[in-house]
């Protein structure tokens, strides 16, 4: 077996793996899930009924949901009344096809991110790994909703910028810029909390501006290739739109917020202005909400669904969620000393890896959350988990807790923590799949955290 196979092997694997947890019984349960009443109607509205509606976020991926659903059959045929509705003989899986299939390729999109960022093939594996072993991420991609691909986008539009910069060719670079305002556009077109990409992509390109700032062709370089990125993200953004308007043709309950008037650049601000006041003005209470600080520590489950004895709760794998929470401050402190003390790591890796770009996405992805006083549920945090991750698997594959060597030679306390993150997943999987049998697990969470239940 050749070095390329050996080093592709794994990743396959792991993307095996991640696509048999997604997609295997999607079709259970068959009925509404939480949020799917919401999204699944608008699902239909697209794909078939075309009856208007009004939505809190943009349009983009529902309009992906809707015309994978379309294209593999489903036409509308369910009514999403209520939680519980049963889909009857239609299969759930046209509908949760996109968001499963979203979650699926997460995993990559993280492997090559920390490629990127300077980490090693065993460190990029090992973060790609623990994203398909969260509970809470599969339970959220299995379902109708958005999360996966505002992920799925907003790290993708990372590896495109940084593609961009290190592009010996001109048009190489063009391309790249092109294909991040296409995904920035994604992000933002998924839910406006998406502008956390938009953010990170500015950052990116105004350091490398800072950095070659006495080369005033340089400069102008950079300046212009933004203009690719521009161009991506006004032609996808736009089209996106251009397609709800002329989808969404019949009365619906959306002409309660105001009936379309025929002018696209019109009818788009008025709809983006009611999004965003509606966004600040929702007061309507849940019993699952949480505060946005006890998110690290996984501050109140949200409970989706009940058959008999079977649940769907939204609950993350504690050992990933926990051990991520604690080694994100272990690692930003570290950090700070090694500053402050003006310490040297010694680790044998040829470069630096670039930890300030997943510790920006994770503060920017948080820390705006903060001020956010409408109801917040624990996928909220989904961005900033991730970011987590990717920092600390970076920080531990930087000072050598994660070997460079190959998957062999790790260290024995790195395969006991895949266990105990296996064992983990493995206890929780029955809330996350919404098996009928229980487990002591999730009984003994419950016990020690009653307003979990």
């Amino acid at each position: 077996m050749g070095k390329t196979q050996k080093q592709v092997m794994p990743l396959l694997a792991v993307l095996s793996l991640s696509a048999v947890l997604h997609f295997a019984w999607l079709s259970h349960p068959a009925n509404v899930i939480f949020d799917e009443i919401h999204f699944g109607s608008y699902v239909s509205a697209y794909c078939c009924n075309h009856e208007r509606f009004f939505d809190l976020h943009p349009p983009h991926a529902k309009l992906l949901i809707a015309g994978g659903a379309r294209l593999l059959g489903y036409r509308g045929d369910v009514k999403f009344g209520a939680i519980n509705d049963p889909y009857g003989d239609v299969s759930p899986v046209p509908v949760r096809f996109i968001p499963a299939l979203a979650g699926t390729l997460l995993p990559l999109t993280v492997y090559i991110l920390m490629l990127q960022l300077g980490g090693s093939r065993p460190a990029a594996l090992f973060a790609a790994l623990l994203v398909v072993l969260d509970n809470a991420l599969l339970l959220q991609t299995r379902i109708i909703a958005l999360d996966g691909i505002l992920l799925s986008a907003t790290l993708a539009s990372v590896v495109a910028i940084l593609a961009a910069i290190r592009s010996q060719s001109h048009w190489g670079r063009a391309a790249y810029c092109l294909l991040t305002g296409v995904l920035v556009a994604l992000a933002v077109g998924t839910k406006l909390t998406g502008l956390i990409a938009a953010g990170l992509i500015g950052v990116c390109i105004g350091v490398q501006i800072v950095r070659q700032f006495q080369d005033r062709q340089m400069v102008w370089y950079w300046l212009r290739k933004s203009l690719w990125i521009m161009a991506g993200f006004v032609i996808t953004y736009g089209v996106g739109w251009k397609l709800h308007f002329m989808l969404l043709t019949l009365p619906g309950e959306g002409d309660a917020w105001g009936l379309p008037t025929g002018n696209f650049l019109a009818d788009a601000i008025r709809t983006h202005v009611k999004m965003l006041t509606s966004n600040m003005d929702l007061a309507a209470g849940h019993p699952d909400t949480s505060p946005w600080w006890g998110w690290p520590l996984m501050h109140t489950p949200v409970f989706y669904w009940v058959h008999e004895k079977a649940r769907l709760y939204l609950f993350g794998n504690p050992i990933i969620w926990w051990s991520m929470s604690v080694m994100l401050v272990v690692t930003l402190v570290n950090l700070i000393l090694v500053r402050v003390c003006d310490l040297k790591i010694v680790s044998g890796r040829e470069r630096k890896p670039i930890l300030w770009l997943p510790i920006l996405g994770f503060i920017g992805a948080y820390a705006p959350l903060s001020q956010v006083t409408r109801v917040l549920f624990l996928y909220h945090y989904f961005t900033a988990f991730v970011f987590s991750i990717l920092t600390v698997v970076l920080w531990l594959d930087h000072v050598g807790w994660i070997r460079a060597d190959g998957l062999t030679k790790q260290r024995v306390s790195v395969y006991g923590y895949l266990v105990l993150a296996v064992v983990g997943f493995v206890s929780i999987s029955p809330v996350t799949f919404g098996f009928e049998t229980g487990t002591w697990v999730v009984e003994y969470f419950f016990e020690k955290f009653p307003k979990w239940r």
